[in-house]
């Protein structure tokens, strides 16, 4: 079962973790984390998606159905991954939608993720958006 994390790195910068993979979010390019090349080569997978914190899909550089598409693609080729790490500047409401998407779409325990993360407050449009792209699925 994956654990969840929003706000701490949890695989070694040193040698990374092929167990892990990384989604990371930033409203504009520049933003995004850096992880140098020896920790990305040694993860499962990393994907930077780039989109703002907002709700109306009618405002520019908010999420789209392409990058749930996109999203959903890099998480089904790793569905055997233990752990995924989503995170995002604030670590709340992106990633926290994000993440909330990933627990359930995986089948895994959504109190658990709601007693790691009170914080979350999943915003709406990236919710809908990856609700409609994928519905959860129960995973054997």
């Amino acid at each position: 079962m994956p654990a969840f994390a929003m706000k701490s790195m949890v695989c070694s910068r040193k040698t990374g973790n092929p167990r892990v993979a990384v989604v990371t979010i930033a409203s504009e390019r520049y933003e995004h984390l850096h992880f140098p090349q020896s920790l990305v080569a040694s993860l499962s997978g990393l994907l930077r998606l780039t989109f703002t914190d907002l709700f109306d899909p009618a405002e520019p550089n908010t999420f789209t159905e392409e990058q749930a598409r996109q999203l959903v693609a890099f998480v089904d080729s790793r569905r055997e991954v233990p752990f995924w790490f989503v995170n995002c500047a604030a670590g709340v409401s992106r990633s926290g939608a994000v993440a909330l998407w990933l627990c359930r779409y995986l089948g895994h325990d959504e109190e658990q993720f709601w007693n790691d993360n009170p914080n979350v407050l999943p915003n709406r449009l990236v919710l809908s958006t990856l609700e409609r792209v994928a519905p959860y699925r129960v995973t054997p």
